[in-house]
């Protein structure tokens, strides 16, 4: 094992021989699914509703999906309550993630809906509770090792569901994979898998080329679903990654294969099959127009004019009411997000909940960098990437802020980061005692040399 050092997150490396809890693995992961996903392919049931029956869908919520929630939140609490591995208290960014959560659960006292508020502030506290149990069992290293795990499973689910369903069609046109997941949510989940994959491989020398197979296989799924948000954040998260977890020479050698096809297919004259795979096969108008994205920032900016500072609630902006105004507005479903998590942030919980939350995740960002640059270990820059991805990816989309397992990581991240774990206390104490009584030392290899 390599020394401890001091301050630093998971200092202590786990040892070869740590069991991975194949239970919350499992656990976690079916839970996920049942919140998240269906086994009826997303293009057999897109568009399939009116804006009523939407409208109907959102006030009334799915009951499994709520006892789904209600159980991993009630599991979290449990992990609270057993002996823990890590004792998290709050640093610097600890208390900016609580204030954020703070922030959140005061704004059902202004909210236009406080029922419909409290609701997603019940989804809010389970998530934390899931965050926070898992943040105080797991290392880095099983948090790795479960996205790959429930990452992998979910894409090979949604292969399977495509085949059952007779809707795998890689080769028409207009085709995007999604599997039991909406396409850009099925990027996120690839993007996801592609780093995790490349992450464990470093480190595991018999599975390596299994693992940079999944991976490469994961970017191929990526590209079929069409996302060009997800496939952007992936590709630069993945680039960061592969930097500073692999060494130079393979770095570059990916690099320099990327920008050498891109030239030679300038050079050969496939410009616009370039242009084609850029936009992934959709076309040059929705791209200009950001997928229909702006009108409907336009019009829920519009709504919020005069609660900009303090929002409508936290989550409760989408009330059916305003859903039904919004839609009929843009002249289309607008699914019930507004395909941008800041503007998401901002519209539940205002200016003021936006910044607070940036605060933690910029936060995040950087605690991750600034901890891979003292102590080099690579476990930080895998947190660095997912966090960049989901930066990213939130710009477009609101998949990340949402009931999904990807807000579920982003809260487990913000924990693990923003509170000290047991083993800095460990270490304090050995240290403290070291300076008061030699006694107390734990015994070093050359301690039958040293009392002679």
């Amino acid at each position: 094992m390599k020394p401890a050092v001091k301050n630093g997150l998971d200092a202590y490396p786990e040892p070869v021989s740590e069991k991975i809890p194949w239970f919350m693995f499992f656990f976690l992961a079916a839970g996920f699914f049942l919140i998240q996903h269906q086994w009826t392919p997303n293009v057999m049931i897109e568009g399939s509703f009116t804006p009523d029956e939407f409208a109907r869908l959102i006030s009334d919520g799915d009951v499994l999906r709520r006892v789904v929630i209600i159980a991993m939140g009630c599991a979290g609490a449990f992990l609270l309550i057993r002996k823990r591995q890590y004792l998290l208290r709050p640093e610097k960014l600890g208390w900016a993630v609580i204030c954020y959560g703070a922030w959140s659960f005061l704004s059902i006292l202004w909210a236009d809906d406080p029922d419909f508020c409290f609701r997603r502030l019940m989804i809010f506290a389970m998530f934390s509770l899931t965050a926070c149990g898992v943040a105080g069992h797991w290392s880095l290293d099983t948090l790795i090792r479960w996205v790959l795990f429930s990452t992998l499973m979910f894409l090979v689910v949604g292969i399977a569901s495509e085949l059952a369903h007779g809707t795998f069609a890689p080769f028409s046109a207009g085709y995007r994979f999604g599997g039991t997941l909406h396409p850009n949510s099925q990027g996120l989940n690839c993007g996801m898998l592609i780093l995790s994959g490349i992450t464990v491989a470093r480190f595991q020398s018999r599975n390596c080329i299994l693992l940079l197979a999944i991976a490469g296989a994961a970017f191929v799924f990526l590209v079929m679903t069409g996302s060009r948000t997800a496939l952007a954040a992936a590709f630069i998260a993945t680039m960061i990654l592969i930097t500073y977890v692999w060494s130079k020479r393979f770095s570059f050698a990916v690099l320099y294969a990327a920008v050498l096809g891109v030239c030679g297919m300038v050079v050969l004259g496939f410009s616009n099959t370039l242009i084609h795979a850029v936009l992934l096969g959709r076309s040059d108008s929705e791209f200009g127009t950001l997928t229909e994205r702006i009108p409907i920032w336009m019009e829920c900016l519009d709504l919020l004019e005069h609660n900009l500072l303090y929002g409508v609630g936290y989550g409760s902006f989408w009330s059916p009411r305003r859903f039904l105004e919004i839609s009929r507005r843009v002249h289309f479903v607008v699914g019930g997000a507004a395909h941008s998590a800041y503007i998401e942030i901002m519209l539940g919980s205002g200016i003021i909940g936006l910044l607070l939350f940036l605060a933690v995740l910029f936060g995040s960002i950087g605690k991750s960098w600034v901890l891979f640059l003292r102590d080099r270990d690579e476990r930080f820059v895998f947190a660095l990437s997912i966090l960049l991805l989901f930066t990213m990816d939130g710009i477009l989309e609101s998949i990340v802020i949402m009931s999904t397992q990807f807000f579920a990581i982003l809260l487990t991240l913000f924990c693990m980061l923003g509170f000290q774990s047991r083993r800095h206390e460990v270490m304090d104490d050995v240290q403290t005692a070291d300076q008061r009584e030699p006694l107390y030392l734990q015994p070093s290899g050359n301690a039958e040399n040293d009392h002679g």
